[in-house]
């Protein structure tokens, strides 16, 4: 396998050392890095079928996915697909056993729900608890794989995945030291490295365990190797030496550039970077073929041809016919069972920089309008993913309709412990509600509030949580009051001695009283908190004792 490629003799050796120290139960992780288009999927994807062939002598089961967050996929989705994928390919019995190892707690990675513990003060049991049980199950699960059968585990595009999808791969990466397993994982350097980016420091850690492979831009030699590869035509000195200057040496602009250079001719229209090199092959497509390209490009790297045929409104056989055009033209791949996938992200984003805003909501309303049918017929659909679409359809999609689908996407998040999905859903839906919208806006941010206490981001949720009980006491809300109050309570006083904690639980709590709002168990709670506040800070222990009483019986008679 490794003869298919130019200048990635030396990586490819380094990927299959890796894979034998794994086989002698030496496992470990190794990051594949560099720029888009270098050629971390392919030096990923060769090593990959390289191994767990029948007759192969390492035997290595290979089970590899794409993380595509960018697309609004769910939190934690590409550790859903590696699970889902394990249980199609082991044989009954083996799934059985690494599933009873494993326990429960993969439930919602295989479709089915999870619950989020609730109201959580930190060192009790919550939601960090919750997640640390997730992560030792799929360490079982993969441990346990490994007892029968060297394991390799290949995700690519990490830089697209989801931050609690990279911290359940730094868990895993303490654990496969002394296993028959091999963690690779292939992202691009340069965006997720950079300052501000959500997965930089996770990732930073993540590479103080591994090995790292970075690639970089082929010579003028390998240029010209490849150059002869992709068109069958040996291009001259000066021609290899023109198109390694523009391209960098990345495979992938040279493979572009090249194609341009045996169609026309001439090395005059290879443009500097990629994204022109793309729209100079979009201009040999007929105008048809490239409009439904642009249409697809709305509904991300990946789609299927019947949400297209939806979208777009063309007639089965007239689509089929223009997607043949885009696979023989290479922009587009075939996955099989109706799915499709652009041949490079670049190529998307290109054609999705070229429609015009209007166009772009258009068809991001066509595509809600399309999925909410599909869940209307008993589909399945990626809430996410509705929420993206939606978000980016505004007007054509009304601000309230999208933010319901927003909130929708972000409580489900929610419930598979994903809080950083689900804190920026709320933030998106706060972003489309306008100001006047008091209540509203104070109800989304208490749940973003609750989100950025999961998600480990305490100055923010304080931040937020203030924000709600500035709106409660405009909106005189004892109840949305005593919620912000008990939310602010959980995350901790953070001076440790002043009043301002146990002031805002006794305000809640006479805000709750005088309205008499029939909230009984919410009561007893910012009573038992106002309790404990007193406890922790050495406040009024008499009085904290006679609220402890107050709470233990309004509790009761509430039946909570």
């Amino acid at each position: 396998m490794a003869t298919e490629m130019v200048g990635r003799a030396h990586q490819f050796a380094l990927l299959r050392a890796a894979v034998t120290r794994a086989l002698a139960g030496r496992g470990g992780v190794v990051l594949v890095t560099g720029e888009a288009g270098i050629g971390k999927t392919t030096l990923v994807s060769e090593t990959a079928a390289s191994l767990g062939k029948p007759g192969d002598d390492d035997g290595a089961l290979v089970v590899a996915t794409v993380c595509q967050g960018a697309e609004g996929t769910p939190g934690y989705w590409p550790w859903a697909q590696i699970v889902r994928r394990l249980r199609r390919d082991l044989p009954a019995g083996q799934w059985r056993r690494a599933a009873d190892a494993a326990g429960g707690d993969l439930s919602f990675l295989l479709g089915g729900t999870a619950a989020c513990p609730a109201d959580a003060r930190p060192g009790e049991p919550g939601p960090d608890d919750a997640a640390l049980r997730l992560h030792d199950a799929v360490a079982t699960l993969l441990v346990t794989v490994s007892d029968d059968r060297p394991l390799v585990v290949v995700l690519d595009d990490l830089h697209r995945a989801d931050p609690a999808s990279v911290r359940l791969l730094n868990h895993l990466a303490h654990h496969v030291p002394f296993e028959r397993i091999l963690l690779v994982a292939a992202y691009r350097d340069v965006e997720a490295e950079a300052p501000g980016h959500p997965l930089a420091r996770a990732l930073t850690d993540l590479a103080a365990k591994a090995t790292t492979v970075t690639l970089t831009g082929l010579d003028a030699a390998e240029v010209a190797v490849l150059m002869t590869r992709t068109v069958g035509r040996e291009p001259e000195p000066e021609q290899a030496a023109e198109v390694w200057r523009r391209t960098g040496g990345n495979p992938f602009f040279v493979e572009q550039t090249v194609r341009l250079w045996h169609s026309s001719g001439t090395l005059d229209s290879v443009a500097p970077r990629v994204r022109d090199a793309v729209e100079h092959r979009l201009a040999y497509l007929p105008p048809k073929a490239a409009e439904l390209l642009g249409v697809a490009a709305v509904l991300g790297h990946d789609f299927t041809r019947r949400l297209l045929a939806e979208v777009a409104a063309v007639a089965p056989a007239e689509l089929d016919a223009l997607l043949n055009q885009a696979v023989t033209a290479r922009l587009v791949m075939v996955r099989g069972a109706g799915r499709f996938a652009f041949a490079h992200d670049l190529i998307r984003e290109t054609l999705y920089d070229a429609l015009g805003e209007t166009d772009r909501r258009r068809h991001h309303a066509a595509v809600v309008r399309s999925l909410r049918l599909s869940a209307a017929r008993g589909e399945p659909v990626l809430l996410s993913g509705l929420a993206r679409h939606a978000a980016l359809a505004v007007p054509e999609v009304t601000p309230t309709e999208a933010v319901g689908h927003i909130v929708t996407a972000a409580r489900d998040a929610s419930a598979r412990l994903a809080a950083e999905e689900a804190a920026a859903h709320y933030r998106s839906a706060l972003d489309l509600l306008p100001r006047d919208r008091i209540r509203e806006r104070a109800e989304i941010a208490l749940e973003l509030g609750r989100e950025g206490e999961r998600a480990g981001d305490i100055p923010t949720a304080r931040r937020t949580l203030n924000g709600v009980v500035a709106a409660a006491r405009e909106l005189d809300d004892a109840v949305l009051l005593a919620h912000a109050a008990v939310g602010l309570y959980r995350l901790g006083n953070p001076t440790g001695k002043d009043r301002s904690e146990v002031d805002l639980l006794d305000e809640a709590a006479a805000a709750l009283t005088a309205q008499a709002s029939g909230e009984t168990a919410l009561l007893a709670r910012v009573l038992a908190a106002a309790s404990m506040a007193r406890t922790h800070q050495a406040f009024d222990d008499e009085t904290g004792r006679d609220l402890s009483a107050r709470a233990v019986r309004l509790a009761r008679s509430a039946g909570d």
